[in-house]
Order: C-alpha cells, then structure tokens, then sequence
C-alpha cells in the first residue's frame, strides 16, 4: 500500500490556509469554517500516514486516532516529547467542533489554530521517519 495520506495532508493544508485568507479578506464566515474543516482533515490526514509509517492499522475513527499516539508514545519518546496526542486532540476541539460545527470563529485565533496544523505535519514526517 502506497502511503500518500502525507502529500494529502499538505495539499490540504495549503487549501485551508488559502481559503481562510479569501475568507477573511471577503468576511466570509461560511468559507471560514470550511478552511477550519479542511485543516482539521490534514491533521487526520498526517496522522493515518504516521499509522502507516509505525505499521499500526489504519484508524477508523477520532477515537482510534487517540489512542495510536497515546501506545507509540509509550514504546517511543520522541512521540511523547512530541505532544501529539495532546495536538490532536486540540485541533479537534478548536477547528472540528467548535469553529466548523459550533461556528466559533475568533479570526486571530482561529488563523494562529490553523498554522498549527503545519507544525503537526511537520512533526508527523519527521517522527515517522525515526
């Protein structure tokens, strides 16, 4: 199986970035949380990859993705040093539930939750790597 959930994961990333700046230079909150979902895909996105990369089954579910982090983390510290578990976890809440269902959109915020998620991919490449 040909792992590409990484390149999937930038190509979303740079959408979300994208579309949140016309967004905002339109004030378009609907365009708003459909960049906040899309940067919420690249993080799911980076983090099957890492399942991929660790040989772990791909996850079904937000729970699944959890808990990958939470047992690597246990066998392998740079992931734990990492704080995946505790980034995931934070995308979720900011930019999947709270600005794309909720629609709580603080544009400073929510512009500076986004860019985290290229941290995350970041971190997710060079971890998978080890």
């Amino acid at each position: 199986m040909q792992n590409n959930f990484l390149s999937e994961a930038k190509e979303f990333f740079a959408e979300a970035k994208t579309e949140y700046e016309k967004a905002e230079r339109e004030e378009n909150k609907v365009l708003m949380r459909d960049a906040c979902e899309k940067a919420w895909n690249a993080v799911v996105l980076a983090t099957n990859y890492l399942f991929v990369e660790k040989k772990l089954p791909l996850p079904k579910s937000s729970r699944d993705r959890r808990f990958g982090p939470r047992e690597l983390g246990k066998q392998d510290r740079s992931i734990k040093d990492k704080f995946l578990l505790d980034r995931f976890s934070a995308r979720l809440y900011n930019l999947h539930e709270q600005a794309f269902y909720v629609g709580y959109i603080d544009p400073i915020e929510t512009k500076g939750e986004i860019e985290k998620v290229k941290d995350y991919i970041e971190n997710i490449e060079k971890i998978a790597k080890m």
